[in-house]
């Protein structure tokens, strides 16, 4: 697991949003849903020129941005080894929903995922801005739609402690990105855990969270189930999104995940729930669930540390944190953080 030799650096760009809204409305306490179907109407506002089109049979698909972000597909890679029979693939971002910050401020994040999100940047700040006259869902009580500007940008990486400011309310900052994740910023957050051989690790479910394994929802949620959701959105997004990451083999896929079957739960406060939105495109409120939120402790025996595949495992953990895991990523669902303990 690494990068190959199509040269670069893989990478995440995390862009934290600041924003107010423009009057004391009522916020529900899940918009991830909202943030994602809000930017998505904008983006496509911004994009396409057959608005009343779907995208499927459209010829200019290929060259269209949000086809790129939110119709992710096989079919953008003609020579694609990995996930050729799916119907999409991994999109190049997950959104982090909003957090109050007092008073009608809050903040919110977005993670873009390899070259070509990054390298559109721009775009996607201009849609996030688009998106305060749109505002995020409809508050019930003013009858109006929760509308806001934003104030801040900033491109954090932080792992290596960076902030850069990217927009200061008044000017946005063109230009490369310090603050950029690269892999080895992952991939050495994982080698500290490895070296220092935890007895425990606890993963915080920090957005509720789906996970389906045997062709059910999993209401318990093993190590290994895990590993294995993020060993497959890796192999994707190193195949169609980050062209300097490469694909698991299914060897090494199946040694990752063996190595993680040896971890055992011993611990599991998670508590279930369901989520609904009102769809912009479908015109219909839809319900979905159940997800997990709240945390999982995981013991690790002696032999996951001896084994080659322990740092592997560990780095695809640490990538949940901007990937996220399990089902509606894109959405703010299964964002993780994991901490650790030797005793």
């Amino acid at each position: 697991m690494g990068e190959s030799r199509r040269g670069g650096c893989g990478l995440i760009l995390r862009c934290v949003v600041e924003g107010e809204f423009i009057d004391d409305f009522s916020v529900p306490r899940w918009t991830g849903s909202a943030l994602r179907g809000v930017f998505g109407h904008v983006l496509r506002r911004m994009s396409c020129s057959y608005t009343r089109r779907k995208c499927d049979g459209c010829d200019l698909r290929g060259s269209c941005l949000y086809y790129f972000t939110f119709e992710t597909s096989p079919e953008m890679k003609s020579d694609a080894a990995v996930g050729t029979g799916l119907e999409a693939v991994t999109r190049p971002f997950t959104f982090d929903p909003l957090e109050p910050l007092g008073g009608r401020l809050f903040r919110f994040a977005l993670n873009l995922i390899g070259e070509r999100a990054v390298g559109f940047e721009a775009v996607y700040f201009f849609a996030l801005a688009n998106m305060g006259e749109l505002g995020i869902g409809r508050d019930k009580m003013k009858n109006e739609r929760r509308r806001f500007k934003i104030s801040r940008v900033a491109a954090v990486n932080d792992v290596r402690g960076i902030e850069e400011v990217v927009y200061d309310g008044k000017e946005y900052a063109y230009g490369s990105r310090s603050a950029i994740v690269r892999f080895e910023d992952v991939r050495q957050t994982a080698e500290r855990v490895v070296a220092a051989e935890p007895r425990y690790v606890t993963v915080n479910f920090e957005t509720p969270t789906m996970l389906v394994y045997d062709g059910r929802v999993a209401d318990r949620l093993d190590f290994h189930m895990i590993i294995r959701n993020l060993a497959r959105r890796y192999s994707l997004a190193a195949e169609y999104l980050v062209r300097s990451w490469r694909p698991l083999s299914a060897e090494e896929a199946k040694e990752i995940i063996d190595t993680s079957a040896a971890v055992k739960t011993v611990d599991c406060k998670l508590k279930p729930s369901f989520s609904s939105k009102f769809s912009l495109e479908r015109l219909k409120r839809e319900r979905y669930g159940p997800f997990y939120r709240g945390t999982a402790t995981y013991m690790f025996p002696d032999e996951f540390w001896r084994s080659e595949r322990a740092v592997d495992a560990l780095t695809l953990l640490a990538l949940g944190r901007y990937m996220h895991v399990g089902k509606l990523a894109t959405a703010g669902y299964g964002k993780i953080s994991f901490a650790f303990r030797v005793f």
